[in-house]
């Protein structure tokens, strides 16, 4: 008999964490086929650079991905979550699109949280913009290409990359235990904030100039090379 498809049965799990939890492992995920064109579709998403600033305060980052090549094609930084990070990282992609000679993306792919601000300025740029589930995150492709760079080039360059209790080992964080009294402190480096800047800049150039994950359509191509040589005539 053909299982009818859309909500399993799961726990109850209380809270928020509980929530969100339950949707990752019961719900079913989005499925979509990517574009055959660069610049059909970007997607947009925020993250928390997991490397210690020396003043204390948190570095965030905001990542613009071209759905079809999994390049980045634009970038912000700022230690606050705020409306700028995300209108900054609007700004450098326009400015990566006029200084290679790019159109417009057809469609940008974007999150709630800290977008919805924009929506008029959004409509306006853009001739398709579609605003993701709140709650969904597996849902945004931003998302995913996100962990193929943290979990990628990341690891290269940014300290702190990964979990302590990943599965694989090698995604694990690697931190020096301290013995003292209170048993619960690590040496950690601590970075400026232009420094964490630095090194995640370069960490997105290496992951743009990496081989493109489908070698098998896109062979000796970098993500940047899928780019750059099919974009829509």
């Amino acid at each position: 008999r053909a299982r009818r498809r859309g909500r399993r049965e799961g726990p109850e799990v209380p809270g928020h964490r509980g929530e969100r939890r339950h949707l990752g492992q019961h719900e079913p995920h989005h499925h979509r086929r990517k574009p055959d064109y660069s610049f059909s579709k970007i997607s947009m998403d925020d993250y928390d650079i997991p490397m210690k600033v020396s003043d204390g305060r948190k570095a965030f980052a905001y990542y613009a991905f071209d759905v079809m090549s999994d390049a980045i094609v634009g970038v912000s930084y700022s230690r606050t979550k705020n409306n700028e990070l995300f209108s900054d990282c609007l700004k450098d992609m326009f400015l990566f699109c006029k200084k290679n000679n790019f159109g417009t993306p057809l469609e940008v792919e974007v999150e709630n949280h800290l977008v919805r601000n924009f929506a008029d300025e959004l409509a306006e740029l853009f001739p398709f913009v579609r605003w993701c589930n709140a709650g969904n995150s597996q849902e945004k492709y931003a998302e995913r290409g996100i962990n193929t760079k943290k979990y990628g080039s990341d690891k290269k360059f940014i300290v702190g990359t990964g979990r302590h209790y990943a599965k694989l080992e090698a995604n694990r964080t690697k931190r020096k235990k301290i013995f003292d009294e209170h048993n619960d402190h690590f040496k950690e480096k601590e970075y400026t904030f232009l420094e964490i800047i630095e090194l995640d800049k370069q960490s997105v150039a290496h992951h743009n100039n990496s081989l493109h994950p489908n070698q098998k359509k896109f062979k000796g191509m970098t993500r940047l090379d899928v780019l750059k040589f099919h974009l829509s005539a």
